[in-house]
């Protein structure tokens, strides 16, 4: 089956408008998007994936999880949302960063659910959890050490770099 066969057969929905109350400006959510609508909201996306099987989407660039969260009556430190952002390009949504705003609980839904179902919308969420949780198993249920994996000898990051610099001039 072609992707474009298996965005026609999704059950999608346009899930709300709404004017922010910040600014004023008008921004439109989507439940489990078709690609045209992904197109439109396209290139950086946002989006709330819960574990039933529900992805929620809009334009990253307008507004941020808070408030569609707020507008849709959802709490972003629910253990159950799972929060992120994604760069959409040619029928996939790429991840660049997910925000966990409940990080124990959050990871541990991460961990613990199939996310694979997310693939039919072009998101590679389980391809983004694999590379950044490398302990990440489906039939994990209970998990000891929440964090991500990091190198033992991990090169510092440019920002450790010029902390250390600045500490030797004082």
């Amino acid at each position: 089956m072609s992707k474009a066969q298996q965005y026609t057969k999704l059950a999608e929905a346009f899930l709300k408008g709404f004017i922010d109350p910040d600014n004023g400006v008008y921004h439109e959510v989507f439940e489990n998007p078709t690609r045209s609508e992904l197109e439109d909201l396209a290139p950086n996306i946002r989006f709330i994936a819960l574990p039933n099987e529900k992805l929620i989407v809009w334009n990253g660039y307008e507004v941020i999880h808070d408030v569609v969260a707020k507008q849709l009556k959802l709490n972003v430190k629910s253990k159950i949302l799972i929060c992120g952002e994604a760069d959409y390009s040619r029928g996939t949504m790429n991840v660049v960063d997910l925000s966990l705003y409940n990080p124990i609980e959050q990871k541990r839904t991460l961990e613990n659910n199939d996310w694979s179902w997310t693939n039919k919308y072009g998101l590679r969420l389980e391809e983004y959890i694999h590379t950044h949780y490398p302990n990440y198993r489906q039939d994990t249920v209970k998990r000891v050490d929440m964090t991500p994996d990091e190198p033992e000898h991990a090169e510092p990051s440019a920002a450790q770099k010029r902390l250390s610099a600045m500490r030797k001039f004082r």
